[in-house]
């Protein structure tokens, strides 16, 4: 692909995201693996795949708002969901979009905000915006399915 293929390539990708996030707010909670597939695409590199920002060239100066409140260096405490609350009905318990919670927010480089830590359970691992978007990506249903068996 040549620069203008890949720069329309990340034109159509923003237009998948900002779609899919307008229907993610509107209520519309299975758009949440197409929006991880959509930032993998934009930002994830392994030794077998490039992202779309760094075939472009520009993943280390793309800057992306980070609303994460916790600095996971000093605190022990969960990570905190920013911008999502948690509601139940007689279908369950979903995630749902809270913009009102932000009590911070800042632009940092796209691969920082990429692998920042945002959450995190006591006696067990820290996770970033990767290991969230991939899971959703790779194994629930974005690119991938992956069956879970039941024990």
């Amino acid at each position: 692909m040549d620069q203008d293929e890949l720069e329309s390539q990340l034109e159509k990708q923003i237009q998948y995201l900002v779609r899919s996030a307008e229907a993610f707010d509107a209520g519309y909670q299975d758009e949440a693996p197409r929006i991880a597939t959509t930032i993998r695409i934009l930002l994830h590199e392994s030794r077998r795949s490039r992202s779309l920002l760094g075939l472009l060239r520009v993943r280390g100066k793309i800057q992306i708002l980070s609303t994460s409140t916790f600095d996971f260096k000093t605190e022990k405490t969960y990570g905190s969901c920013t911008l999502t609350g948690f509601e139940t009905d007689s279908q369950g318990m979903r995630v749902v979009p809270q913009y009102d919670r932000v009590a911070r927010s800042r632009p940092m480089p796209a691969h920082q905000w990429w692998n920042e830590v945002i959450f995190r359970m006591p006696q067990m691992d820290k996770y970033t915006r990767r290991d969230f978007v991939l899971f959703c990506a790779n194994k629930d249903g974005g690119a991938h399915v992956c069956v879970f068996r039941r024990t």
